[in-house]
C-alpha cells in the first residue's frame, strides 16, 4: 500500500512539474526573440552549460567564432587500466580477504624502482571502488593488510590470503576493466519551432534538409538489415524498429543513435510508445532545433534520461552552417568535458563532430555517478568483486592440490573485457515500459 501511494505521489509530482514547465514554455514563446535554447524547470534540479549559459551571463557573447581552444578527451576511470598497465605480465602479488564492515578485499602489490629507491605500487579493490597508490620505501616490508590500511584506515581485516593460480591475472584484469564501456546508445530528438510537449517531439514523422545535414555529420546512415555491429537494442532482422539508423565508430567505441524520425511512426498513438521505448531508456539525448525555440529537460518523462545536449543550427545547408550548443543535466550529474569554447558556436566540420561525440560519451560516463545509477553500479561492483574473490580462493585451493569444485556461477568475470554497460542489465527490466 505504501509503495503504491509513493509511486502515485511521484507521478502526480512529475505531472505537476511538466504542467508548470509547459506554462513557462508557452510564456517564453509569447515573449520577444531570441528565445532561450533551454528553459530549466521551475522546480530546479538541472544545471546549464554552453551557449545558453553564456547568453544569460553575457548578452554580448554572440560572436562569430570560438575565442578559446578546447581539448577532446574521453573521461573514464583511470584506475580501471592500472592493473593492465603496471601489473599484468610483471612480477607482482595478489591477496584476497574479507572485512567485517567493508566486505570482500582484493589487493595487488608490486615493488618497483623509482630513482634509486624501491617503492611499492598498490591497487586496493573494495565494493566502493578501487584505490591506486605508490607507497614510500619504508613500507616495502610491511604486511599486505598493513599496506591496505595505509590507504583505507577503515579496514579491520587481520589477514589477507595470497592468490596462487595461473588464471588470476586475466580474471583480475577483466574485473577492473568491466567499467570501461565501449558501446553507447544515444537518443536524437527533432524539435520544430514552437513544439513544447513530449507528444509533439515524438510525433515528427519527417526530417528536413537541416536535420539530415546534421545527421550526416553525426554518423553514417546504415541499413539495419545489413548491420553487423552494435545494435543498441534495434532490430536488424525483422524491421520492427525501422529500416535505417545512424551509427558511428569513434575512438574504438561503437555508437548507435536512436533517431526519433527513423524509428517507426504509429498511427493513432499520440504518445508514440514505440519511439519512446528506445529514447526514454537512453541516458543522454541530443535535441536538434531547426529554428530558435525553447526546450525544457522535463518535457520528456524518463527515469533514465539524465543529460541533454541541445543543438541549434544557424544558416543550414550553406557554406556557413554553424551550430549553437548547450547542455543541461540533472543536478547530481557531475560536470563533464570537453569545455565549451566561448561562444559555444561550431562550424559544421570534423572538429565539431569530434567535440560532440566526446561530449556525449563523457555525459553518459558522468551520469553513471548520479545517485540513481551510482546505487546500481555499487550493487553490480559488489556482486562482481564477491564472485571474483570467491573464485580466486577456490582456484588457489585447486592449484595447491586441495579438493573442491569451482564455485563460480555464470560469467561473472566478464571475460570479454570492455564493452558491457552495467546499465543495460538494469534497463532491460524497464525496456518495454513507456517512460
Amino acid at each position: 500500500m505504501f509503495q503504491t501511494s509513493r509511486d502515485e505521489s511521484r507521478t502526480s509530482s512529475s505531472q505537476h512539474d511538466k504542467n508548470n514547465s509547459k506554462e513557462l514554455l508557452e510564456e517564453t514563446l509569447r515573449g520577444s526573440l531570441p528565445y532561450p535554447m533551454i528553459v530549466t524547470p521551475p522546480s530546479g534540479g538541472y544545471w546549464l552549460d554552453g551557449y545558453e549559459n553564456e547568453s544569460r551571463q553575457n548578452s554580448n557573447s554572440h560572436q562569430h567564432g570560438p575565442t578559446a581552444p578546447w581539448r577532446s578527451k574521453i573521461e573514464c576511470d583511470d584506475t580501471a587500466k592500472c592493473y593492465r598497465r603496471f601489473f599484468l605480465g610483471r612480477e607482482h602479488s595478489n591477496f584476497v580477504g574479507v572485512d567485517n564492515e567493508l566486505g570482500p578485499v582484493l589487493l595487488s602489490t608490486k615493488t618497483e624502482l623509482v630513482g634509486n629507491q624501491s617503492h611499492t605500487r598498490l591497487l586496493l579493490r573494495l565494493k566502493t571502488g578501487t584505490v591506486h597508490e605508490l607507497l614510500p620505501p619504508n613500507c616495502a616490508n610491511a604486511s599486505p593488510q598493513t599496506m591496505a590500511r595505509l590507504v583505507n584506515e577503515q579496514l579491520t581485516c587481520s589477514s589477507l590470503t595470497p592468490v596462487l593460480c595461473p588464471q588470476a591475472s586475466s580474471l583480475i584484469a577483466a574485473y577492473d576493466e568491466h567499467v570501461l564501456v565501449s558501446q553507447f546508445k544515444f537518443g536524437v530528438l527533432y524539435q520544430r519551432h514552437g513544439q513544447i510537449t513530449e507528444e509533439e517531439l515524438f510525433a515528427n514523422k519527417h526530417t528536413s534538409p537541416a536535420f539530415d545535414q546534421f545527421l550526416n555529420l553525426l554518423g553514417q546512415r546504415i541499413l539495419l538489415k545489413d548491420h553487423k555491429g552494435y545494435r543498441g537494442g534495434l532490430d536488424t532482422q525483422f524491421r520492427q524498429t525501422g529500416e535505417q539508423a545512424v551509427y558511428q565508430v569513434f575512438k574504438e567505441r561503437e555508437i548507435m543513435f536512436h533517431v526519433s524520425t527513423l524509428l517507426p511512426f504509429t498511427e493513432n498513438d499520440p504518445q508514440q510508445l514505440q519511439r519512446k521505448r528506445h529514447i526514454g531508456n537512453d541516458i543522454v539525448a541530443i535535441v536538434f532545433q531547426e529554428t530558435n525555440t525553447p526546450f525544457s529537460p522535463d518535457m520528456i518523462a524518463s527515469h533514465f534520461l539524465h543529460a541533454f545536449i541541445v543543438v541549434q543550427v544557424i544558416d543550414p545547408n550553406t557554406p556557413n552552417t554553424r551550430y549553437k550548443v548547450s547542455v543541461t543535466a540533472r543536478d547530481d550529474v557531475p560536470f563533464f568535458g570537453p569545455n565549451f569554447p566561448q561562444p559555444a558556436i561550431f562550424r559544421a566540420d570534423s572538429d565539431f563532430k569530434e567535440f560532440l561525440l566526446t561530449k556525449l560519451i563523457n555525459a553518459e560516463n558522468a551520469a553513471y555517478k548520479a545517485h540513481k545509477f551510482a546505487k546500481l553500479e555499487l550493487r553490480t561492483r559488489s556482486s562482481l568483486l564477491h564472485s571474483l574473490c570467491e573464485e580466486l580462493k577456490e582456484k588457489t585451493r585447486e592449484f595447491l592440490g586441495g579438493e573442491g569444485e569451482d564455485t563460480r556461477h555464470g560469467d561473472t568475470s566478464n571475460g570479454s573485457g570492455t564493452g558491457t554497460r552495467f546499465i543495460d542489465t538494469v534497463s532491460l527490466r524497464y525496456y518495454n515500459r513507456p517512460w
